[in-house]
This record gives structure tokens, C-alpha cells and sequence, in this order.
């Protein structure tokens, strides 16, 4: 059985705006970037509706990126 993620392609925040939704995702990770703790590590993607174009981790602004929380799907709604 296979076991996935998804993360939809909401964009990224700026400092009062979410930017590029429907083609970009900018997801933070719970690990601070040792060399400037006001960064985390980030896993970030975009590309468009017919071609998937980059896949990227680097460091990001905290503020910049959505945090994940994973939710597991039982059995019986599959």
C-alpha cells in the first residue's frame, strides 16, 4: 500500500499577502537553520498546470512558508 502527502499549492506569505497560489508551495519543517534561527528549512515547489518545474529544500524566512501538520486518513474513508 502506498502512503503519501499532499500539499496543495498555496503560495507563500509575504508581510500581508499570500503570493503565487495555484502554482508554488512553501512548506517550513520544524528545524531551525543553526547559522540564523530566524530561518527554518523549508521545502518549497512550483511549476504550472502542465509542467512540473522545480523541487527545492533551502533555508526560508519562517514567516514566509505554511507549517504542516499530518493528518492520517483512516481506513474507512480511503
Amino acid at each position: 500500500e502506498e502512503e503519501y502527502i499532499f500539499l496543495p499549492a498555496s503560495g507563500y506569505r509575504g508581510s500581508k499577502s499570500r503570493y503565487e497560489r495555484d502554482w508554488t508551495g512553501v512548506y517550513n519543517s520544524s528545524s531551525l537553520f543553526t547559522d540564523a534561527p530566524e530561518n527554518v528549512w523549508t521545502l518549497g515547489f512550483r511549476g504550472d498546470p502542465d509542467h512540473f518545474a522545480e523541487i527545492a529544500v533551502h533555508q526560508g524566512w519562517r514567516y514566509q512558508g505554511y507549517n504542516v501538520r499530518a493528518v492520517v486518513v483512516p481506513d474507512s474513508e480511503k
